[in-house]
């Protein structure tokens, strides 16, 4: 299996990103290495670059009916975070330990593991038809709990065996300190609940206060925001630094009205690292064979 790593300049900052592998050989790597020569030329046109990559690190994570959200991977070999929330079952009232992870596609290159793909056809793209691949993956509680910490953010693992997947790195190592006024990107699909629908947004965001919620206080941003995008990811210089939890609205004659202000938990790699480690130690030792007495 050939496998290719590129350098993106994302944002505002320059960011190495984890590259997917490319079983096909020749179109992947040049079409990386164009993403990366283009990303090059500034944040903008990075930006650009992150949003037309076929192969993105972000997801659609959701249960079987109409609950969904998205999230983010952190790792080459499948760990992937999203909101606690979004693996509530509420009929059941309990955490689901296996939950569905979507990649959308421009074109067909499923890793081991895919149980699923879907196909939506643009009739005013040409007609052209874009790709969703469903694969299972697992939650990884922290002490019994969906979340880690006790904040509004889980840990799921892809239930594959590729060890390229693309990712995104974290922004510290340690808690980020953030500031009023600080500019971030919310990473999320426009449209969660339509099958294979690839609009896809990189939205800038204020950080203009702070919220109590449910889970904890979190950080106030105002951008643009809605149901559905809870679980995606917050980057700012290009790494991740957030994953959104609450979009607010207002009650009106339609219904509810975005605000334009959601809140995010903050995440940082000490924070996800512990729980990782102990999860493929676990792994190990369940994976061992059981000795003849």
């Amino acid at each position: 299996m050939k496998t290719s790593t590129f350098l993106v300049l994302a944002l505002l900052g320059a960011s190495v990103w984890g590259a997917a592998a490319d079983s096909r050989g020749g179109s992947g790597a040049s079409a990386t290495r164009a993403a990366a020569a283009t990303a090059a030329s500034g944040p903008l046109e990075g930006m650009l670059a992150m949003a037309g990559q076929n192969e993105k690190p972000f997801v659609v994570v959701g249960n079987d009916g109409d609950e969904k959200g998205q999230g983010v991977l952190i790792s080459p070999d499948g760990y992937v975070l999203t909101a606690a929330h979004v693996t509530y079952d509420a009929k059941t009232k309990t955490h689901r330990g296996r939950i569905s992870v979507s990649f959308r596609k421009k074109s067909l290159s499923p890793w081991p593991g895919v149980f699923h793909r879907h196909t939506n056809t643009k009739v005013d793209a040409g007609p052209t038809d874009f790709f969703e691949e469903d694969y299972h993956s697992r939650l990884i509680k922290q002490g019994g709990r969906a979340q880690i910490d006790g904040a509004d953010v889980a840990l799921l693992k892809l239930e594959t065996t590729a060890e390229a997947l693309p990712c995104v790195d974290f922004y510290s190592q340690d808690k980020p300190v953030l500031r009023l006024g600080d500019r971030v990107y919310l990473c999320h699909y426009m449209f969660p609940l339509q099958k294979g629908d690839p609009t896809f947004l990189i939205s800038p965001a204020e950080i203009i206060g702070a919220a109590e919620t449910t889970m904890g206080v979190q950080y106030l941003a105002k951008g643009l925001a809605r149901f559905g995008s809870s679980g995606a990811a917050i980057l700012k210089d290009g790494k991740l630094i957030g994953i959104q939890s609450n979009a607010y609205t207002a009650n009106c004659e339609l219904g509810e009205m975005p605000l334009g202000h959601f809140s995010f938990a903050p995440v940082w790699r000490a924070m996800v690292e512990k729980v990782i480690e102990a999860d493929k130690k676990q792994q190990i030792q369940t994976s061992r064979p059981i000795r003849a007495q």
